[in-house]
Order: C-alpha cells, then structure tokens, then sequence
C-alpha cells in the first residue's frame, strides 16, 4: 500500500498569481488612476474657465478694441488658452462668451453674443459675462477594453460655464 504524498500549496499559488495580479491591475488599479487623472484634468478646465471669465470681466469693450486694448472676446481666449498650454490631456473645443443682461425689477435674463445697440441702463440692469468652455479631458493610458468607457479609456467631454459682473458696462456697445 503506497502512503499519500502530501502536496505543499505553494506550487497552486504561483500558477494563480499572473491571473490574480493581472485583474488588480488592469480591472481595478488602472482603470482607478485614469479615473483620477481626469477628475485632475476636468479641474484644469474648470480653471481655465473661471481664468477666462475673470479676464474678460475687466476688458474695457466686449468685440471691438478701445485705443489698443484688448476686448472681453480676445481675453477670454487668451485667459483659456494661457491655462490650457501648460497642461497635457486637457482640450478645449469651443468657447463662448456672451453678455447676460439682468433686469433688476423682473430678474429676468437675457443673453447675448454680439455688443449691445443701446448704452448699458445700470439703474435698471446688471450686466455680467459669461464664458461657456466645452472641451475634453483624456486618460492618462489606453486600457484596451471592447467597449468605449469615457474616463476610462475615452476622453470624458465636459462643459463649464462661469459668470462675472462686467467691470465696464459702457463698453459693452463696442
């Protein structure tokens, strides 16, 4: 009678292990850093925007140069594009700039992208800016998955939009 050889689990364990490290990995630990990396990245953008709006809030006109100086529209862009420059995986697809004109008796608002054809009325209305930015922030690696996971292994699309009280109301005819 032949007695029973008794195994070690050590041999059980190293076949596992490529299985088991390749699941932490790839189903979990990578997939979580993309995640972080575009929340980071979406923060960027959301900086951007909120640079944008600021700088275009002190523009002296809103589409058309006053003795030289930059309009709301052109700091706006310049604003965005000065944060966006000094970031990877960060990208801006359209950026909007409009006036929001609130009527201080109603809180009505209205909104518009072009200058205003009468003389900013302050005693009735309160202009601000606006600064819509639609872009993209990416992951920071490709996951080869067979679906499409935005922030996952796909640029996640995002939008912000800020708003701040135009410095200089009277420019906003130019």
């Amino acid at each position: 009678m032949k007695r029973p050889v008794s195994r070690n689990s050590l041999g059980q364990t190293t076949i596992e292990a490529p299985f088991v490290l390749y699941i932490i990995l790839f189903l979990l630990f990578f997939p979580l850093i993309n995640l972080t990396t575009v929340f980071i990245r979406m923060t960027i953008l959301y900086y951007a925007n909120h640079n944008a709006c600021q700088l275009a809030a002190r523009g002296r006109s809103f589409s058309t140069s006053i003795n030289g100086d930059p309009t709301a529209l052109q700091l706006a862009q310049s604003g965005c594009d000065n944060v966006i420059a000094s970031y990877t995986g960060v990208h801006v697809s359209q950026l909007d700039t409009l006036i929001v004109i609130t009527n201080i008796a109603t809180l009505s608002q209205t909104a518009t992208d072009v200058p205003l054809k009468t003389p900013a009325d302050v005693s009735t209305n309160t202009y601000q800016i606006q600064v819509k930015t639609f872009g993209s922030a990416d992951p920071i690696f490709r996951i080869p998955l067979p679906i499409s996971l935005p922030g996952v292994n796909a640029p996640l699309a995002v939008a912000f939009a800020e708003q701040q009280y135009f410095e200089n109301p009277s420019g906003l005819i130019y």
